[in-house]
């Protein structure tokens, strides 16, 4: 492992609200993670963002451990979150997509002998909360509740979503003994988030429809994405991206203002990317290039002021043995031997959603390695592989003429059919899927989603 330091300011953009509480000792230590639902690493001033979409992440990132090559252990939701809180590859902890004849199923729950961060922390004397945006593939039907003492779905966006979580700080923990807290912040999914914000224009064309122009015109018609068209959407998901930023920003603030920064481990990632275009997908969820699973990593170890930059490749399944050195508990999970990115099908309700002339493509198994050197694509059932040099070709336009390394297929996890039962939505998460765009299309029909809430 190889670290780069350096001396770095810290300034905060944004200040707490003057009359939030502070404690007259300092609190027992907390460990907060957040996922920045669908926020791709490449759209991160900290990583590399021509536009400052990013300011208070960034400030954060300065005086923290970032990964440079850290990568979501799947394309979408449910399996990325999974391995997150489990340390284990989706084909680990099955809760990946059923298969795609699977008819009002849409995935499996995490299995149920497997320990998540939560259960361990909580047996260890912690208190747990969790506040979930994505209401549609965390709900709590999927088994990630598992832990956790409160386990809430606030609708709101951006710095309102925090309130429930400052109503807990305030009212319910207490503050002699440990916390464990799971944000998740939807600004950057789609519908994005186009709240005014006083430092960041507001794009052009707010229409909520532009994704799925692109998508139509990219996945269902495999044309090349008209670049005003894309370039708009790009503008909308940076307004999400920047709201989200700005939620984390008042994070930060509150929980200086309550004496509980200092103390605390503050984890920021996310649980996938974003395509428009690249590779032929839009959106996320049906492959493992680099736009759909590339995504920042920052983690804000107790007291730390220097900045370093971690270079070795990491994947959301690392993250538990990351927290170890502060939260030797944490040791009680698995640590992943190498970094794997799985998809395992496009979701059933996707599936509607591909190519008429390239549907094979959304019914693969697909399985990424992540070495120093090299990225390796392999598809169940072919002996073909893609290989690709990321250091040289972050966007993965060239493939190599090389053959994969004998012990390949050894080094990949063996593909687990799932979990528990497949878990069929009910009528309260059908909603949630909906509000959230989800919406399958009919056979011959052109594809049209709900707008979010």
């Amino acid at each position: 492992m190889r670290w780069r330091c350096g001396l770095v300011v810290w300034t905060l953009g944004c200040q707490a609200d003057e009359a939030s509480p502070r404690p007259e000792v300092a609190p027992a230590p907390a460990l907060i993670v957040v996922t920045l639902d669908t926020v791709r690493a490449d759209h991160i001033g900290a990583y590399g963002y021509v536009l400052p979409t990013s300011p208070q992440l960034d400030q954060l990132a300065a005086r923290s451990d970032r990964y440079t090559r850290a990568v979501s252990s799947a394309p979408w939701t449910l399996p990325s979150h999974a391995s997150l809180f489990t340390g284990l590859d989706p084909s680990e902890h099955g809760a990946v997509s059923v298969d795609p004849e699977g008819e009002g199923e849409d995935a499996w729950a995490v299995s149920s002998d497997v320990p998540t961060m939560a259960e361990v922390l909580r047996a260890d004397g912690w208190q747990t909360a969790a506040f979930v945006g994505n209401a549609g593939y965390l709900d709590a039907r999927f088994g990630l509740d598992r832990g956790f003492d409160l386990y809430e779905k606030p609708t709101a966006r951006g710095s309102e979503a925090l309130v429930p979580l400052w109503q807990w700080l305030d009212e319910v923990r207490d503050p002699a003994r440990p916390a464990f807290v799971f944000l998740n912040l939807m600004d950057a999914h789609r519908l994005y988030n186009l709240a005014p914000l006083p430092a960041w224009p507001r794009p052009d064309r707010a229409e909520p429809g532009l994704l799925d122009e692109l998508m139509v015109q990219v996945t269902r018609k495999g044309q090349e994405p008209d670049p005003e068209l894309r370039a708009a959407v790009v503008r909308q998901y940076d307004h999400g991206i920047a709201n989200a930023d700005a939620a984390l920003g008042a994070l930060v603030a509150g929980l200086q203002a309550r004496g509980q920064m200092s103390s605390a481990t503050l984890v920021v990632t996310s649980d996938h990317g974003e395509a428009f275009g690249e590779h032929g997908y839009v959106e996320h969820a049906f492959d493992l290039y680099q736009s759909q699973i590339a995504v920042p990593l920052v983690i804000h170890r107790p007291g730390q002021s220097r900045g370093r930059l971690v270079d070795t490749p990491v994947s959301s399944a690392h993250l538990p043995g990351l927290l170890a050195p502060e939260h030797p508990v944490l040791s009680a999970l698995p640590v992943p031997e190498g970094v794997v990115s799985e998809n395992r099908f496009a979701r059933p309700r996707d599936v509607g959603w591909a190519s008429r002339n390239n549907e094979e493509r959304y019914l693969r198994v697909r399985q990424a390695l992540i070495t120093p050197s090299r990225k390796l694509i392999a598809t169940e059932g072919s002996d073909e592989v893609e290989i690709y040099d990321l250091l040289a070709d972050p966007g993965e336009l060239s493939r190599l003429a090389e053959e994969p390394p004998d012990d390949l297929r050894a080094r990949l996890p063996e593909v687990r059919r799932g979990g528990r039962l497949p878990v069929a939505p009910d009528d309260a998460q059908q909603a949630a899927l909906e509000a959230l765009g989800y919406v399958e299309a009919a056979p011959d029909e052109e594809p049209s989603r709900s707008p979010s809430p």
